[in-house]
């Protein structure tokens, strides 16, 4: 099975990112292919102080 996951907390010490992280990697485990987005880890400001732009 192929999955995607994508974490949306900006924060990595979060538990919603620690969730991803282990749902990650038992997936792998299991031998399903999988890939993360992993916001915490990008340039991303969800705060949108300048608007969309």
């Amino acid at each position: 099975m192929k999955l995607l996951i994508i974490q949306g907390h900006p924060d990595s010490q979060s538990f919603n990112h620690a969730n991803a992280v282990n749902y990650y990697e038992k997936a792998q485990a299991a031998g399903h292919e999988v890939k993360m987005i992993d916001l915490a880890e990008e340039d991303f400001n969800p705060n949108l102080e300048y608007g969309f732009r």
